[in-house]
């Protein structure tokens, strides 16, 4: 190749964020009917800020991964930060990943029997964020 030979650009990172919190949420249908609905506005505001995902719930806890443009994904943790359905959030990790995980999903939903079910496992999430993010496209998978 010469050096006027136009090179194809390098593909584009997408900014992953991945936090786990404790929610707020009871139990109960009113709790999951209240998550439904916040997941219904999350879906909306996540697609207009090109922002894609999962959120895992297991009765007690959220473990959330985001990935998208930098800044969005910040502004959105903020909030989530801000939120009082969530205490004790902590951020697990931050990276550039080569692609996105979750471009189908505006922000998709797994609850802990889906994981299980799916997977036919029980016990806690795998803790690096390559492993929880393989451990959910693979249940997802499973609903298409």
């Amino acid at each position: 190749m010469s050096p006027d030979t136009p090179r194809a650009a390098p593909a584009p990172f997408v900014f992953r964020l991945i936090y786990r919190s404790h929610s707020r949420f009871p139990f109960n249908n009113d709790g999951l009917r209240a998550l439904h609905a916040m997941l219904a506005a999350a879906r909306i505001r996540n697609a207009a800020l090109d922002v894609t995902g999962v959120l895992y719930y297991d009765g007690s806890s959220f473990t959330q991964l985001l990935e998208g443009p930098p800044d969005a994904v910040e502004t959105l943790l903020r909030s989530i930060t801000a939120d009082p359905r969530h205490t004790e959030l902590e951020v697990t990790s931050r990276t550039m990943w080569p692609h996105r995980s979750f471009g189908e999903w505006s922000m998709a939903l797994v609850a802990a029997e889906e994981r299980q079910r799916a997977l036919g496992e029980a016990g806690g999430l795998p803790e690096d964020p390559d492993g929880f993010a393989s451990v959910m496209q693979a249940v997802l998978s499973g609903q298409n």
